[in-house]
């Protein structure tokens, strides 16, 4: 089946790249200004096949598509606005939430190692790899309601950590395992001393995650003062104990680096083929029964299933 994807980013591709190529996936800028002056974001088409063996019975191109376009966004910096897509022609639908805030903007200028996140992907045993693309999409979620819903974009991230710290980070509890994850994985380029790095880890784990999750409670607004000032946390007061809130753009930017970071740590361990379309088949398919056995690897609507 051939698979197209409409789609935008907030970081556009500099235009020496032309036509992208990364494995089977085919990334091709497309018309999209209506004039001279319209700085939107470019569009792009994401094409590909999806070629079913004879030992397959199922297939979700689509979701395939999606996993790809959340591991782009993470291996960019950039967000991703799904905003169309087709099968054989046929016209489907996706469920991207719609980008509302500027932070990830700007222009591609040097291309990350996608292939090499790709091959990455694809020696790992699947475990691994579910473990990882779960991570992704859940950064991916709180990147897109950032700027709308910042205490839930806090808590996704957060999250998305714990996909992976849970299991392969070291610690009695679970924020010990969180904190150990992102040492080990974080590369701390503004040389954060550890201990701050900690505490601001414990703050972020404690009351942004633990606090929204158990007791409703919102972030303190001095997490938009630290952005603006392009600082790490800025000191603040809650009930006269005196506490540092870290900027949601800092802790974004980590987890981002600290994902990455980790699948690029991982040694090849078990080449299982294509683990994209695997995970795309993970929660999005069903065993149902159909019309007409010739239907098989076809295109099956509504009309085609016995609901009975």
């Amino acid at each position: 089946m051939e698979v197209k994807i409409r789609f935008k980013l907030t970081k556009n591709f500099h235009p020496k790249f032309g036509t992208l190529h990364f494995g089977k996936y085919q990334i091709e800028p497309i018309p999209s200004s209506t004039s001279p002056f319209d700085t939107s974001s470019e569009q792009y088409i994401l094409t590909f096949s999806d070629e079913m063996k004879n030992s397959e019975i199922l297939s979700n191109p689509l979701q395939e598509g999606l996993y790809f376009l959340w591991l782009l966004s993470l291996s960019i910096g950039s967000k991703v606005e799904i905003l169309s897509s087709m099968i054989n022609s046929v016209n489907s639908k996706t469920n991207l939430q719609k980008n509302t805030d500027i932070d990830y903007h700007g222009t591609v200028e040097k291309l990350p190692d996608i292939n090499g996140l790709l091959e990455k992907i694809n020696t790992q045993s699947f475990t691994t790899i579910k473990q990882v693309l779960r991570a992704i999409d859940v950064f991916n979620n709180g990147l897109n309601i950032m700027g709308t819903n910042d205490t839930l974009c806090f808590f996704l991230m957060t999250v998305s950590i714990e996909c992976l710290s849970n299991i392969h980070g070291n610690g009695k509890g679970k924020c010990d395992k969180f904190i150990d994850f992102i040492l080990k994985n974080y590369p701390n380029e503004e040389k954060t001393e550890q201990e701050l790095l900690k505490e601001l880890l414990k703050e972020i784990y404690y009351n942004h995650r633990s606090g929204f999750t158990h007791g409703g409670r919102g972030i303190p607004n001095t997490y938009l003062l630290a952005d603006r000032m392009n600082r790490i946390y800025v000191a603040n007061f809650i009930d006269g104990k005196e506490i540092k809130t870290p900027g949601l753009r800092w802790f974004s930017m980590l987890v981002r680096k600290t994902l990455l970071n980790f699948l690029i740590s991982l040694s090849e361990d078990n080449p299982e083929g294509n683990n994209l379309k695997k995970m795309s088949l993970v929660d999005t398919s069903a065993t149902l029964k159909i019309k007409n056995d010739k239907l098989k690897n076809q295109i099956i609507t509504t009309e085609d299933i016995i609901a009975d």
